[in-house]
Order: C-alpha cells, then structure tokens, then sequence
C-alpha cells in the first residue's frame, strides 16, 4: 500500500523511542530499589512492571516524607538562630556564585578587549622606551619600577621582554580606569574600549571579594552560633578549605576539622573537630531531603514519557490495524472474509492492472509515471479532495506564471501519447519559479480525452470491470 515505507520508519522510529523511555524509567525504578536492575523491569511483561512501578512510586513517598520528619526534627533541635544564620549562609552562597560567574565574564571580554587593543596598535612603537619583545599587557609595577603582567593589576603598559615599561593607564585614587599622560601622547587607538573592559573587569573582581568576604563572615556566624563561643574567629588564610569552588559552584563545608592554626582568635584554644556539626546535620538533612524530590520527580517525569510512548504506540497500532481493514475493504474479493470491493490498489510507479485500480496519490520526492490508465477495467487516481483540474493553454509551462496562486490546481497537457499531470502541494506552487511544489504524475500513453470523470478527488478512466 501506498506509504507503507513511511509505515515501517515510523513503527521503527516508535519502537526506538519506546525503549528509550522504558530504559529510562527502569532506570529510575531500578534505583529506588523496586526493581533488581534496569534489564529486569525492561525484560519483565506489562503487569510485572505496573508492580515494579506501583513499587517504585510508594516507596519514593516514603523516601520523601522519612526526609521530611527527619529534617523537622533536625530543625527543631538546631533552634530558630542556627537556622536563620544557615539561610542567610545560603543567600550569600548564592550571591558568590553570581559574582564569580560575572568576574568571569569581565575577564573574558577583557581578553577579547586586550586583542583588539594589541591588534589596532603597535607595541613596537615604543621601542625606544623599552628593550626586547614588545608587548601590551595588565600588570603590577614595583616600588623599582619592575613591570610584572598579573590579571587584575592596576596598570596597563607596554613592556620589554629585556627591561623597561611605559604605563598607558592605571587606576586612580577613585578606584577608575584612566589614561597616563603617555597613554594621552601616545595617540592609541580602542582606548575607550579599553578602559571600559579594565573598569569592568577591576569592579567585578571587587564584587566578587566582596562577596567572599559577606559569605565567609554569614559562615564565621554559624560557627559561632553552632559552638557557642561568640568570640571565634577563623583565619581564612589557614582555613581555605571550608568555603571552596569550582567555577562558579560554591561549596561550603560545615564538617571541616579544625586545627589550632585555624582559628585567629583564640589563638591556642579554638576548639578542633568538625567546625560546626549541627549546621552540618542541619545541611544533611535539607540535602537528603532535596534528594528525595528530585527521585519522586525523576520517576514522576520518567514515567510520564513511557505512559506518552506507550499510548502512541498503542494509538499507532490502531490506525496501522484500520489501515489494513480499510484496505482489504478495498482489496479483497467479494467472496473473501473480510469482503470487499476487488479494487487493487497501486504503489507509486507501478502500472495498473486489468481489473479495478485505485492509485492513491501522495506527494512525493520524485515524479511518477504509469502505464494502462483505464486501458482495462475501471481506474481511478485519488488526489484528495479540493483540487480543480485545469488545463495548461497553448504556450504555457510550468516554468511559467499559471494558474490561481489561492486555489489548488492539477495542471494538465498532452504530451504526444501521454497526459502530463502537475500537481501542486501548495497552492502557489504553479505560481513559484521553481518545481519544490509540484509534483509530475505522466500516464503513459494515455489521452486526456479518455477521462471519464473527476469529481470528490477521484480522476477515472476506463469501464469497471
């Protein structure tokens, strides 16, 4: 049957997508301990696995409630101080984050910034004021007046791989970007950009200090709160392991084991061990807690795609199952069970018969030529409902402008002994310079005189058999 090709990539694109789904929500039951593995709950029958799910989704609840009265009653042993300081931990965590990520951004356009600076002007325009490879560069210079390039300093000069430096901006008392009188003389080029990415990037590097500094004392705050003792302070150059990142994904550890050399008052007395385990506990639980919604949503997502994939396959082969009634309808002999019409249906291409042939027409890639158009038998081309059939005059083509650029037309002509059929799919196609919206249909040795009828769609020729 026409589109049968069609068929089979869809089934095959349906059972791919189906397995996806019912390896995926194995998984997820597989991982709340319903099922031994992923390969059992997708190995099992249909009802097995509505157990393994039932299972899976109960005992998720059941993680998620433990988790909650497990945190209630966490909370309610830390007191409402220790909480309050861990959500403001929690802000200003947040806060960090942001500010690493912008610092981040700033110093990528700086790069970008510093190119362009570089490319639009000379380094070795200053050769006389330094010696060796000429180079733009941030940096710091030193009381000896050494140039050091470093992200983040408060010059911007060109310098000498051998010696020397000429400062072209810095930054003032203010704390702002500004061009020194050489950078003024020197007539250079993107300044203004230039500053503009050094005044972002120097700003965003002191957010993100700033930030750090407002966590690390919200930290300071629950340590003292957890240890009771409102004198401690901690020595962050010592204790660089409680507040950590990567990137911009910051990490506060509350379980970290202090040493003596940690604290910078009381300098000999700090207390050792975990810094502050009942935040920690407190923390352990709001993660446990988090954990277990993320997995009764994950399942819950989960198996809203396999239900999804299952009800399309399902709705699939129900109208794969009409399809082949309706075509034995069609095809089967009277005396057949089903019965039906007798009526052959044709595939693209192929010629028609000596009995009764429907052709149902679909649009396709490439054109389409048949032979023994109503030489035998009743035939029919089904087009679909909508279409006028116009006939090309004298001198026209489908190269041309033809037809109504609102209606949908099959164009026609005869071609020495075979009619020329130009269907469109869009109704400009006979309107549009190229072929893309229409497709040829050539019945080979067939005369336009012959037809018998177009109407509902249907073009017929020849008497039934």
């Amino acid at each position: 049957m026409a589109g049968s090709g069609a068929s089979a990539a869809t089934s095959a694109n349906l059972d791919t997508a189906l397995s996806a789904a019912t390896s995926a929500l194995g998984g997820e039951v597989s991982a709340l301990g319903a099922a031994a593995s992923t390969a059992a709950f997708v190995s099992a029958s249909n009802n097995v696995r509505e157990g393994y799910i039932a299972d899976a989704e109960a005992a998720a609840a059941s993680a998620v409630t433990s988790a909650e009265e497990t945190l209630e009653s966490t909370e309610a042993d830390a007191g409402s101080d220790l909480l309050s300081a861990l959500d403001t931990v929690e802000s200003r965590t947040a806060s960090y984050e942001a500010a690493i990520a912008a610092a981040e951004e700033a110093s990528t356009d700086l790069v970008g910034a510093v190119a362009a600076f570089d490319n639009a002007n000379a380094a070795s325009d200053f050769s006389a004021s330094v010696s060796g490879t000429e180079a733009f560069a941030q940096g710091t210079v030193s009381a000896g007046g050494t140039f050091s390039a470093a992200s983040g300093g408060d010059v911007f000069a060109v310098y000498g791989s051998t010696s020397g430096n000429v400062v072209l901006a810095q930054v003032n008392s203010a704390g702002d970007w500004e061009l020194t009188s050489a950078g003024e003389n020197a007539d250079l080029a993107r300044t203004t950009q230039l500053l503009s990415a050094l005044q972002s990037d120097t700003d965003a590097r002191d957010a993100q200090s700033e930030a750090l500094g407002n966590l690390q004392d919200a930290v300071q705050n629950v340590v003292r709160i957890d240890q009771e003792d409102n004198t401690l302070e901690i020595d962050w150059s010592a204790a660089t392991s409680i507040i950590t990142n990567s990137g911009d994904d910051v990490t506060v550890d509350f379980t970290y084991s202090a040493s003596a050399g940690d604290w910078a008052t009381p300098s000999t007395s700090g207390p050792t061990g975990a810094i502050a385990s009942d935040a920690a506990t407190v923390l352990s639980a709001r993660t446990a807690l988090e954990t277990a919604l993320e997995d009764q949503s994950d399942l819950a997502d989960a198996l809203a795609d396999y239900r999804e994939m299952t009800q399309l396959e399902s709705d699939y082969d129900d109208l794969v199952e009409a399809e082949t009634n309706a075509e034995l309808a069609i095809t089967n002999e009277e005396d057949d069970d089903p019965a039906g019409l007798g009526i052959s249906l044709l595939e693209d291409g192929e010629d028609f018969t000596a009995g009764d042939d429907v052709y149902l027409f679909a649009e396709a890639d490439n054109d389409v030529s048949m032979s023994d158009f109503g030489a035998d038998g009743e035939d029919q081309i089904f087009f679909g409902e909508g279409f006028t059939l116009v006939e090309l005059e004298d001198g026209q083509s489908m190269s041309q402008n033809v037809g109504d650029a609102s209606a949908l037309e099959i164009f026609w002509e005869q071609d020495g002994d075979d009619l020329q059929l130009y269907v469109e799919s869009e109704t400009f196609g006979g309107n549009s310079t190229g072929d893309a919206e229409i497709t040829q249909v050539t019945l080979v040795g067939f005369n336009a005189d012959d037809i018998t009828g177009f109407e509902g769609g249907f073009l017929t020729a020849g008497t039934a058999a």
